[in-house]
């Protein structure tokens, strides 16, 4: 049986997906006219945003140039998508800032344009990741050997403090099958 390819997507995306429905299913829960509720509602939003425009970030500082190598249609596409969430995650931000000044009625109506935002938000992301997974590691895995593409991958690792890479990893465990975990810890070694 023939090992799987390294693939520089699936995992992650995963746990993103995870962070993803969790957030927007506590800000269609939340009280936002309560004011403790709606602060800790609004933190979460925060570390979601924080991890969503980190991976970003990291897919564009290690992958952007094997993809334009590999293939450029695939990675202008990919590269629009980015620009998009970019700017759905501005008014995310945008939104979460307004809401840390509102009160009653106000801070109601503008919970609602959140969950909104949200929920347009991740049907974007969940297109694009989907698009990764599929035409993003279908052009890398033809140009590249595992070796180039585990490299990209270790560039991405050593660039995250000790600390915030728990916090990855918090994210991901759970939602690895046992294939994936075996090879997360193997490649810790």
């Amino acid at each position: 049986m023939q090992a799987p390819r390294v693939d520089l997507y699936t995992v992650i995306h995963k746990a993103l997906r995870k962070i993803e429905f969790e957030t927007i299913l506590s800000v269609g829960s939340t009280n936002f006219a309560d004011p403790e509720q709606r602060s800790g509602t609004l933190d979460q939003v925060d570390r979601l945003v924080s991890f969503l425009e980190e991976h970003m970030q990291h897919e564009e500082n290690a992958v952007a140039a094997l993809l334009e190598e590999a293939d450029a249609g695939v990675a202008q596409v990919l590269s629009d998508q980015h620009d998009q969430l970019q700017s759905s995650i501005g008014t995310i931000k945008e939104l979460i800032g307004r809401l840390r000044g509102a009160a009653g009625g106000a801070a109601v109506a503008l919970g609602a344009q959140l969950y909104r935002a949200l929920n347009a938000h991740l049907a974007s992301d969940l297109a694009h990741m989907g698009r990764e997974e599929t035409d993003g590691n279908r052009v890398l895995q033809a140009q590249f050997d595992d070796d180039r593409l585990a490299g990209a991958r270790a560039q991405i690792q050593a660039a995250i403090p000790p600390p915030r890479y728990a916090e990855w990893l918090q994210l991901m465990i759970p939602t690895m099958n046992h294939q994936e975990l075996v090879g997360t810890l193997a490649g810790m070694r």
